[in-house]
């Protein structure tokens, strides 16, 4: 169960764009929480977001 969280978080962190929407729309935290074993893990989309290219210089 832990591999299909690690694959699933993998997934949405490594597409850049659907992290910038999410952000763009308020959420800061994606939260995989595991069904049966109620493990949860968090991640800061901050830190999978490309933002320089976003920023006045």
């Amino acid at each position: 169960m832990d591999s299909e969280m690690k694959e699933l978080s993998q997934y949405i962190t490594e597409n850049v764009a659907f992290v910038r929407q999410l952000m763009a729309l308020g959420f800061d935290t994606l939260v995989i929480k595991g069904k049966t074993t109620g493990k949860s893990q968090y991640y800061a989309l901050k830190h999978f977001a490309n933002l320089n290219q976003y920023f006045i210089k």
